[in-house]
């Protein structure tokens, strides 16, 4: 416990590795990430040189260029109104008041849509009118809003800022829309088929300019021919791009004969053809968890002979796709959303008496004007004291707290029902993400000790088995499952988390805005919030270790014999040379620091070495992933600096000055543990760091107690 700082800056060793992606939700919706390599033609798709990789910069956006960012802008807003428009008119609409018992998957960006609407009609001088030409399940009011689009008639600068600022809130989730909601709007691009390959092309670019060498990711099934021929293409002209696909299904919180047949059309996939991919290893079964998953038709699935025949000869040496077959199970994440936790519009119709779609159109308007203009008046008050506070980050303009303002800060009422939407830190997203998690992860726990003849972890987990098993999120319940099941894997998207409301630790949006260390590498941060995570995620400390581990320890210090060798035999037994090789690197590395001091107190050295074997015996939490660079905010370097610094606030205590080294030393552990383990399950004998950037660390200091603060300033810099 005291006072710590990092002694000098420090530039982080490079992460390459995301191990949880999904593909649709890669691309983001604006940033300076530019190509820089020579221009690059796949499949008869080009990406230019210096072409910004996003999905403005498909827009013909560049960022070095405002009015080509601003027309950008534009021209995909009003592609968003003709996707909803075709979707209103083609289909039946989301907000159908029989169907509204569940929530709608996009709800809350089609409200989003909406307001936006109603707010750039009010600054264009148009009156809302209160008939079926402002109805929100119908065409008009979109209609309204293309054709003012059409004729120029939006291009003041109060207009652009709110088509930039709800084009933000609905190409990516957000505190107070579900990320689901963002993968439904993003077909607006995704499915036009002026952009469907491009969009794919620039998403495997950004992956590689951003660092990433080597990625599982999560593909429909549909899909996967397609994306691998791409991959193919890449990989002849960037020989290091180890980026694989797993065929993914949503299915597995739906009925046992949709799942089944999604199963059995992408075994299809595995099998011998002439064109089967090249890179597919595995499948990946992901969705909104607010349900239990369908485990048992899973195992039951991949203990068909036919399966394991399949599969065996999908795997192998070299010449094989793959060592293993990855099965990427979703669990442990939980989901927010539900049929009382969800858009306005969805609450009302869901729980009103005599819901008149009408009414509330009208009311939602008329107040999402109200609060527009109370924000817009308020700006000058709040920029001051965000400039005050020198967070400068980004400009601050009239629509910057819109969403707080409308959902969070003030309330709709109509017919005396008081109206809720969906936000990731209020107390009911957060019992909810907790309970679905926790459930779910438990019923996967049960379900793999299931013993007709034999348990399913035995038969599918252990031994001779084609599979390997990794868990994505498991942020709940993690330690336990661990214990109960030591040859599954796990990776950690911690940034994913904190957006989606996964984690569930911030109770407020400002404990959110607060802690913007955590969050962006960029803060302060509480350090009850980095106990809570670290206990989730790599519980570290002397409790980490059992009586007969720690009695171990104690021996081996009276004795005198404290090496990397004695500390790895207490971890006991891992299977993968590779991985044990990491391990006993990093305990090489760090053990200096408390031996080298004769004058350090034993307990104290006692502590550290708990500390350090602790965090040895977490190698399998440090397999890194995104979930969706784009979608999310994330970034799976940004990912390994906040693994590392938060594992070196668990390591450091009685160290007054956190060396450079000794923090590279857990960097350098996360690093060789992924390698080791992509070496075991997919076999790529190169593994290379990237050439254009790093992280670097700047300040990493604070006090380490309950109720404290710690301070984090840290950035990607640019590697000539």
């Amino acid at each position: 416990m005291g006072y710590f700082k990092l002694e000098t800056p420090v530039e982080v060793t490079p992460y390459p590795f995301d191990f949880h992606s999904h593909f649709n939700g890669i691309l983001p919706l604006e940033n300076k990430v530019k190509w820089k390599g020579d221009g690059l033609t796949v499949g008869g798709i080009t990406i230019g040189k210096e072409d910004d990789l996003s999905i403005l910069g498909l827009l013909g956006g560049k960022s070095d260029n405002n009015e080509s960012i601003k027309s950008a802008h534009y021209k995909l807003f009003n592609m968003v109104l003709k996707f909803f428009i075709r979707h209103l008119v083609d289909e039946k609409s989301i907000f159908s008041i029989s169907g509204m018992n569940d929530y709608q998957r996009g709800e809350c960006a089609a409200e989003n849509l909406y307001i936006a609407c109603s707010i750039l009609q009010h600054v264009s001088g148009n009156a809302i009118c209160h008939d079926v030409n402002h109805d929100m399940d119908k065409p008009c009011v979109y209609l309204k809003t293309h054709k003012l689009l059409e004729n120029d008639l939006l291009k003041s600068d109060t207009a652009y800022h709110v088509v930039a600022y709800f084009n933000k809130k609905l190409f990516a989730a957000n505190k107070y829309t579900p990320f689901d909601d963002a993968y439904w709007v993003r077909g607006s691009v995704i499915d036009n088929k002026d952009y469907t390959d491009k969009f794919n092309l620039m998403s495997l670019c950004y992956m590689y300019a951003s660092g990433v060498r080597y990625a599982q990711i999560a593909v429909s099934k549909n899909s996967v021919k397609k994306i691998d021929s791409l991959i193919q293409g890449l990989q002849r002209e960037y020989k290091y791009t180890g980026y694989k696909l797993l065929a993914q299904s949503p299915a597995v919180y739906s009925n046992k004969e949709k799942f089944e047949g999604e199963l059995n059309s992408i075994l299809e996939l595995f099998k011998s053809s002439v064109d089967k991919p090249k890179n597919l290893v595995g499948i990946d079964l992901l969705s909104t968890e607010n349900k239990t998953g369908l485990y048992k038709e899973f195992f039951d699935f991949l203990s068909k002979e036919d399966t394991l025949s399949v599969f065996n000869n999908h795997v192998g040496p070299s010449e094989k796709p793959s060592k293993k077959a990855i099965m990427h199970i979703h669990c442990g994440e939980g989901g927010g959303n539900s049929e009382n936790n969800r858009s306005l519009c969805g609450y009302y119709l869901c729980n009103a008496v005599h819901p008149d779609m009408r009414e509330f159109s009208s009311a939602l308007a008329d107040y999402t004007i109200k609060y527009y203009r109370k924000n817009v008046a308020r700006t000058k008050e709040r920029k001051r004291e965000r400039d005050h506070l020198k967070k400068k980050d980004r400009d601050y303009l009239e629509v910057t707290t819109l969403f707080d303002e409308l959902f969070q800060w003030n309330n709709l009422v109509i017919d005396g029902l008081q109206l809720h939407r969906f936000d990731i830190n209020s107390l009911v997203s957060r019992a909810l993400v907790a309970y679905n998690g926790k459930t779910n992860i438990i019923h996967f726990c049960d379900t793999l000790e299931i013993d007709d003849d034999k348990r399913y972890y035995d038969k599918l987990c252990k031994g001779k088995t084609p599979f390997s098993f990794r868990i994505g999120h498991a942020y709940y319940n993690r330690n336990y499952l661990s214990a109960r099941f030591p040859a599954l894997y796990y990776d950690t998207n911690l940034g994913s988390n904190f957006i989606t409301g996964a984690s569930g630790i911030f109770d407020s949006t400002q404990l959110y805005k607060l802690n913007s260390g955590l969050r962006k590498l960029d803060g302060h941060i509480d350090t009850n919030l980095i106990e809570e995570v670290l206990d989730s995620v790599a519980h570290i400390g002397r409790d980490r270790l059992n009586a007969k581990q720690r009695l171990e320890i104690v021996k081996l210090m009276s004795e005198n014999t404290v090496t990397p060798d004695t500390l790895s035999s207490i971890i006991g037994n891992i299977d993968a040379e590779s991985i044990k090789a990491s391990i006993k690197d990093f305990l090489g590395r760090c053990l200096s620091e408390p031996l080298k001091n004769k004058d350090m107190p034993h307990e104290m050295k006692f502590q550290i070495l708990c500390s350090i074997l602790s965090v040895a015996l977490n190698w399998c939490s440090y397999l890194l992933g995104a979930d969706g660079q784009g979608v999310e905010h994330s970034d799976t370097q940004a990912e390994a600096v906040r693994m590392t610094f938060m594992l070196a606030y668990g390591m450091c205590d009685g160290l007054e000055l956190i060396s450079a080294e000794w923090f590279n030393n857990i960097a350098e552990l996360i690093l060789n543990v992924s390698c080791a383990y992509w070496k075991e399950t997919i076999g790529t004998g190169n593994m290379i760091s990237p050439e254009q950037s790093v992280y670097k660390v700047d300040r990493f200091q604070g006090f380490k107690a309950r109720n404290s603060v710690v301070l984090v300033k840290a950035s990607r810099i640019k590697k000539e």
